[in-house]
């Protein structure tokens, strides 16, 4: 991604949940379907891993469903790590946040 696209991408974590939503029909819906798939499997307590979690959208509907739970929060955007860590404050004690860098390896 050149720099100024990925300045962009970055400078939108605030509005990025209302594009999505905007922008991918279905949005909400899907995450509901998967939501209601993994009650029917019977999975109670699941430990999540999130590749490119965002600003925690999902994350707070599953920790919300599954009160029993683990969240694991993996991304490298400074700006959308920010908002993550918000939206996700109410469910502190079961969510941990891994930062990447670019080039990590």
């Amino acid at each position: 991604m050149d720099p100024i696209d990925k300045s962009r991408f970055f400078n939108m974590a605030e509005a990025h949940d209302q594009m999505c939503r905007t922008l991918v029909p279905g949005y909400d819906f899907m995450q509901g379907e998967l939501i209601r798939i993994l009650r029917h499997k019977g999975v109670a307590g699941p430990v999540i891993v999130e590749l490119g979690a965002g600003s925690g959208i999902f994350a707070s509907r599953l920790l919300d469903v599954y009160p029993d739970s683990r969240y694991y929060w993996v991304d490298y955007s400074d700006d959308f790590l920010r908002v993550a860590r918000h939206r996700l404050a109410p469910f502190a004690e079961r969510v941990s946040f891994i930062q990447i860098h670019a080039g990590s390896g």
